[in-house]
């Protein structure tokens, strides 16, 4: 459903995700699988991340910037470490 969903679909998704912590000891393969392609990605120090665009109800997300269900990964494990929500 994610990988069909559109950014006001993958919202509510995103927070179930970030609650149940899904994510985390996943390796990158395992989140692409899961989620697809990221919309962006970054590395700092000791980790790398990818970031999803997810509209949640907050206006903000409409309005004044883009939200995303942020994914951090562990350089060396290449594992999940943290997942967030941006609204």
């Amino acid at each position: 459903m994610w990988l069909n969903g559109g950014y006001a679909a993958r919202g509510p998704m995103a927070q179930d995700i970030t609650d149940t912590r899904l994510l985390i000891g996943k390796t990158k393969a395992d989140v692409e699988k899961l989620l697809g392609q990221p919309n962006y990605r970054g590395s700092y120090r000791h980790t790398d991340a990818y970031a999803y665009n997810a509209r949640t109800s907050n206006l903000r997300c409409y309005f004044v910037w883009e939200c995303r269900l942020s994914v951090a990964f562990d350089k060396t494990s290449v594992q999940v470490t943290s997942v967030s929500l941006s609204d």
